[in-house]
């Protein structure tokens, strides 16, 4: 599977290790598979994985040069297999970073595979990879005894003392 981390930078971190095998599409159609955080009505579709044919893949390219702004799903992708042979395995260590926003910190992590021709997707499933990632927000993190400096800082703004009232050690997440 893989994990997922918020890091120092405020960015959510992912790690996926998925295994392709055998894996074939009709020389049109191309198959999308779309990693993507969902939770609370706000979902991120992550940069997607590509199986194509020749075919689908040069009419993709053509039409992404005619107009660049076209909008073909699939079409910022992770990687791209064009015409995998026959009993073939592909393994692809997918590895992203996005920036956290409070409505990831319980976000589930899907797989959406969509099958798709030149001119639109039908999506053929959904599968929660991981139903919670129970995300640790970047403000929260373990605190050890303040600093000298950090408490009179805190007691001159406060007008508190650390005797009579705790310092704050983590922020709040909506």
């Amino acid at each position: 599977m893989g994990g997922a981390s918020v890091g120092d930078d405020d960015s959510v971190s992912l790690s996926l290790h998925i295994v392709l095998e055998d894996i074939r599409v009709p020389s049109s159609r191309s198959l999308v598979l779309e990693p993507r955080l969902e939770a609370n009505g706000h979902s991120l579709a992550l940069q997607a994985i590509v199986v194509s044919d020749r075919r689908r893949a040069r009419y993709d390219t053509r039409a992404l040069a005619v107009d660049p702004s076209t909008r073909i799903p699939g079409s910022d992708y992770y990687r791209r297999i064009v015409s995998p042979k026959k009993g073939s395995r592909h393994e692809i260590d997918y590895t992203v970073r996005v920036p956290y926003t409070s409505w990831m910190r319980n976000a589930r992590l899907s797989l959406r595979q969509i099958s798709r021709n030149c001119c639109r997707g039908e999506v053929l499933a959904d599968e929660v990879l991981t139903a919670d990632l129970a995300l640790v927000p970047p403000c929260v993190k373990i605190a050890g005894e303040p600093t000298a400096k950090a408490v009179s800082a805190w007691s001159l703004t406060s007008g508190r003392t650390r005797k009579n009232s705790p310092m704050p050690t983590a922020c709040s997440v909506a």
